[in-house]
């Protein structure tokens, strides 16, 4: 983890100048040391005076022989930092170079030794209990709090009225399914959509496919992977418009990654992503985009 380490420590003044000018509102900064046993320890700064950060630790931790409890305060020397980690309220985190590299290991994703310049380090990748997949961008996208049984949320107001974006990922208890056949069925009927009130929504389309990440991708675990993708496009006539307070169409144009995990057989990992819109403003690369986010999916491949 050296070079990761390196990068670190040479970009932490510029966050600490950062942190002393005041972070956005609700943003938390991480000082990253090792305690005694080689493990990653996240202090929450609080101050800095000198060469000393002041903060509190955030886990049970042994730090140069003294054992500390989560919420202790402790000073530590701006030589001990060997990471750092910004927390924002409303937008992926910043940082965190060896905890990213250790989920990257841990997810297949990465081989050798901590590379700062490796693409992955270039990008968000949200990072679940046993998946992980990149969303389409971070500018413009906000993290929103996931609803009941969600994972992850996102939304992305969009350039044309009434235009927002939602990605959403969650796992589901799943039968057993031995065919991409089976698993097309049971997300047929997963997927099921009758609208309620058929003089106000319309199904215009509705079609589940086999889906298989590109050849591209060196990752021969998450081949492994049986997926199907859901498309769905739906209008709402009596839809309010919000820019007008009057009532007029939107659609609503969704694609649904369903995956059963390799090894938790028993679970789907089901990726949502949406695109609302008024008609005639559709986004055009609405389509590469939710290919992109698919490709990126990864499981756990180890405890």
């Amino acid at each position: 983890m050296k070079s990761c380490i390196d990068y670190a420590r040479a970009t932490f003044p510029e966050v600490l100048s950062r942190f002393e000018n005041g972070l956005p509102e609700g943003a938390e900064l991480k000082a990253i040391v090792f305690d005694d046993e080689e493990y990653t320890s996240q202090v929450t700064v609080w101050t800095v005076d000198g060469n000393l950060i002041h903060g509190r630790v955030t886990r049970m931790h042994t730090i140069n022989g003294k054992l500390y409890a989560p919420g202790d305060t402790i000073s530590i020397n701006k030589s001990e930092v060997v990471d750092w980690y910004i927390i924002h309220q409303e937008r992926p985190a910043e940082g965190n170079m060896i905890g990213k590299f250790l989920l990257l290991k841990q997810d297949g994703l990465a081989a050798g030794a901590c590379d700062p310049e490796d693409i992955e380090f270039q990008r968000f990748r949200f990072f679940a209990q046993d998946y992980s997949f990149v969303p389409p961008g971070t500018d413009g996208w906000e993290m929103r709090a996931p609803r009941e049984g969600q994972d992850m949320l996102m939304l992305e107001k969009g350039p044309g009225p009434n235009e927002l974006n939602t990605l959403s990922s969650t796992r589901y208890k799943f039968p057993s399914i031995n065919s991409t056949q089976e698993l097309v069925n049971t997300t047929r009927g997963f997927m099921e959509y009758t609208p309620e009130d058929p003089d106000r929504y319309t199904l215009i389309e509705h079609e589940i496919v086999p889906f298989k990440q590109k050849e591209t991708v060196p990752l021969d675990f998450n081949r492994l992977a049986m997926c199907v993708v859901s498309r769905q496009v739906i209008a709402d006539k009596q839809a309010v418009l919000l820019e007008s307070g009057d009532n007029g169409t939107l659609i609503r144009e969704t694609q649904t990654l369903v995956c059963v995990h390799p090894t938790e057989t028993d679970r789907a990992v089901v990726l949502n992503y949406s695109h609302r819109y008024q008609p005639g403003n559709r986004d055009s690369e609405f389509n590469s985009k939710a290919g992109q986010v698919f490709d990126s999916i990864a499981f756990k491949t180890r405890n």
